[in-house]
């Protein structure tokens, strides 16, 4: 286990033409957690690599970067990394990644404000807890709503009942809707042992992501992170963590147009394919 001295800290954020003000929010967010984690001695330095998956948007994110890097300290390195075309989200991830020997990986979203004291006290989680291997936090979204990143392995039925029908047809399968997010859990309590969490925010070991081997960059958009769960949860524990709180503005793939209906629907066969088909 590293030792306060030493553990570093690799974060990655992999863009795609994303709304500026949460890229912005994002940014700072995530720069005072990294140096709120260095100030309270939970690691010694961090590595933030941005990823950009659109080279057309460069400057854009350049800009967005150069606004927060009077935040930086010597002990924070902020990167951007521009792909020569769209990646994709676990490949964008792996490129950033992949060669990293750092003690701890953090993957967020842009559209991910996380609290001050998240990465801290998700560290602490996995420093105190040899078998956990990964961290998910309490979400909201920006209305102060929950949300449920905690999820079962899912069926079929499921899936489409929660990604495309009217609330009318939702309604009559709120049970089995409530136990995909297990809502039998309070919101706001850690959860021991989670089968899927959001790749979101996700905060794992280093050794961990490095057995994994990363991402599998056959999924372009979505289930990558339902994926990388179902094989983590083979080799450690992932836990939600109550005191490990962020707000995110992301989700509804099914209301982002048909082209996220069809990158979710070949993801999803991809998905049942490898994991098993199941109602």
């Amino acid at each position: 286990m590293p030792t306060i001295m030493s553990a570093r800290l690799h974060v990655c954020i992999v863009l795609y033409r994303p709304d500026a003000n949460w890229l912005r929010r994002s940014l700072h967010a995530t720069l005072n957690a990294c140096a709120r984690a260095i100030s309270d001695g939970d690691v010694a330095s961090a590595a933030i690599d941005v990823v950009n998956n659109d080279l057309s948007a460069a400057s854009a994110v350049t800009a967005a970067l150069d606004e927060v890097r009077h935040q930086l300290t010597p002990a924070i390195a902020l990167r951007q990394i521009d792909a020569p075309q769209n990646l994709g989200f676990g490949a964008g991830n792996n490129l950033a990644l992949r060669d990293s020997s750092s003690d701890y990986v953090l993957v967020i979203n842009p559209d991910v404000e996380m609290q001050p004291d998240a990465l801290s006290n998700g560290i602490r989680h996995l420093a105190a807890a040899p078998d956990c291997g990964m961290v998910s936090p309490v979400a909201m979204f920006p209305d102060g709503q929950p949300q449920y990143l905690v999820k079962r392995h899912p069926g079929l039925l499921t899936l489409a009942l929660r990604g495309f029908a009217p609330r009318v047809i939702q309604a009559l399968f709120a049970e089995r809707l409530a136990r995909y997010e297990r809502r039998e859990v309070g919101f706001d309590q850690t959860i021991l042992g989670c089968e899927i969490v959001s790749g979101c925010w996700m905060l794992m070991r280093g050794s961990l992501w490095r057995q994994l081997g990363g991402f599998d960059e056959r999924f372009f958009l979505y289930f990558e992170d339902f994926d990388l769960c179902l094989r983590a949860s083979r080799l450690a524990r992932l836990d939600r963590v109550s005191d490990c709180r962020i707000v995110h503005a992301g989700g509804h793939a099914g209301r982002k147009g048909w082209a996220h209906i069809m990158l979710f629907s070949r993801s999803a066969l991809m998905y049942f394919n490898k994991h098993g088909w199941r109602w």
